[in-house]
């Protein structure tokens, strides 16, 4: 446990050497080969620009350089109903394509365990993935979410159509390891690296972002997520 491994795999541009978790071959940690595409939150980044990711605050909300170690950043929100942060990387770089497999994944750590709304995963640009407690059915998208519960939702959307899988166990605030990997035809959803789901309808062909959400409850109370580490990896 907590070491990284790696295997070859083949592509139709030729061999990837992919690194994962010891403690699952689908935790992507790390390509390379030609024509890999990959994004990563890395530390120190300036969320006060549009530089690298678009930020959408609705109220007194914040998302700073993480600067307790093995943090990339932290999101606070205001202490008002459906107040938050919704952000995406500038520009949608990746796409569900087939025979392209395609990773991601997320480790976040909440202070409560049912008093937010948050999203995190791929979606289309969308400045409001989540909005009144519900997800936005104008979007495309795949990841994990969560609506005022502590009922986590492996997820995939296109437009009004979706996918749905309550995992178990439940959010709490220790952290988890949020993750899908595209296999080049399916989603298989993945909390803490157990195996949730596999989804084989509805799953976008769209071209997605890089997003995390995190809102208030309709309670109002002030809430915080830090995330850890934020990545996608995605073979030829």
């Amino acid at each position: 446990m907590g070491g990284i491994s790696s295997k070859m795999l083949q592509t139709p541009t030729g061999d990837v050497l992919v690194f994962h978790d010891n403690a699952s071959e689908a935790s992507w940690v790390d390509a390379i080969g030609r024509d890999v595409r990959k994004w990563e939150m890395r530390y120190g980044t300036d969320f006060t620009t549009a530089c690298e990711y678009t930020v959408t605050a609705i109220g007194a909300d914040t998302i700073v350089q993480g600067i307790v170690a093995g943090r990339r950043a932290l999101i606070t929100t205001a202490a008002a109903a459906n107040s938050g942060v919704n952000l995406q990387t500038v520009g949608t770089p990746f796409q569900l394509a087939s025979g392209k497999k395609l990773y991601f994944g997320a480790k976040l750590t909440f202070n409560t365990a049912d008093g937010n709304d948050f999203f995190v995963g791929l979606a289309s640009t969308d400045t409001a993935i989540i909005a009144a407690h519900a997800i936005d059915i104008g979007a495309s998208a795949a990841g994990w979410y969560a609506l005022s519960s502590t009922a986590l939702v492996a997820y995939n959307e296109i437009h009004a159509n979706s996918k749905t899988t309550t995992a178990t166990p439940v959010l709490d605030t220790n952290p988890h390891i949020y993750e899908f990997l595209y296999d080049g035809t399916n989603l298989n959803f993945y909390l803490d690296h157990a195996l949730v789901a596999q989804h084989t309808t509805y799953v976008p062909t769209v071209v997605m972002a890089p997003s995390i959400v995190l809102q208030s409850s309709a309670v109002g109370a002030a809430e915080t997520c830090a995330i850890n580490w934020m990545r996608c990896i995605q073979l030829p």
